[in-house]
């Protein structure tokens, strides 16, 4: 048998880059479709944050740039998915 030892820290690490690159894309969302002058300003410079705090503890993803590439293909996901969940909202809302 072979057994794989871990460091739990790393796992947390990754998860919690993981949930930072969604909650920017979902800054970004309310960015880009809900705030307007310096709002939008102050919601993207938070998104961008966001995203570099993940590319930051993204080193658990098994170093700095396979961390960023998967990070980056997470990010994109979540971009792509928050209109669609946005709209799903407002019609299950609106029943």
């Amino acid at each position: 048998m072979i057994f794989i030892f871990v460091d739990s820290s790393i796992i947390g690490a990754a998860a919690f880059s993981v949930i930072l690159a969604i909650a920017s894309a979902a800054v970004t969302h309310f960015a880009v479709r809900y705030a307007a002058g310096t709002g939008r300003l102050g919601a993207m410079a938070v998104a961008f944050g966001l995203l570099s705090a993940a590319f930051y503890w993204g080193d658990a993803l098994g170093g700095f740039w396979p961390g960023v590439y998967a990070l980056l293909s997470v990010y994109t996901l979540a971009c792509i998915a928050t209109p669609w969940i946005d709209y799903f909202w407002k019609q299950r809302r609106a029943d």
